[in-house]
């Protein structure tokens, strides 16, 4: 299942304008340059920690970096209507990219408050 988000077109870019090859982004963010493609097609969501390197490598922020993953959750739902006969991988997926949807989510919350109360 390949679940798009901003995160990967982004990623993507960022190493095109800073003349960095897949390799060498890929080294400075501790992962192969296969889990590097993996991440830009969508095929793969960094978890957190991997999310802190990506910032750290691209020098942005990291809630930055996390507001992208933010459009997640509609191709998640998409992509399960899509594939109705969902076997117990398919579901563990999702099941795992809900769960730091609701994460992302959470901290989206947190940090509205936060500007509000400023």
């Amino acid at each position: 299942m390949i679940v798009k988000t901003q995160l990967g077109t982004w990623m993507e870019n960022e190493r095109l304008a800073k003349g960095l090859t897949k390799g060498k982004i890929s080294d400075m963010i501790g992962i192969s340059v296969g889990q590097y493609s993996a991440y830009v097609a969508g095929k793969s969501v960094p978890r957190d920690k991997t999310l802190e390197k990506i910032a750290k490598a691209y020098e942005k922020p990291l809630e930055d970096v996390q507001a992208m993953l933010a459009p997640i959750a509609q191709d998640v739902f998409v992509a399960a209507e899509a594939d109705t006969a969902c076997d117990a991988e398919c579901e563990g997926a999702l099941i795992a990219r809900l769960t730091l949807l609701e994460a992302k989510l959470d901290y989206a919350v947190k940090l509205l408050e936060h500007v509000s109360r400023a």
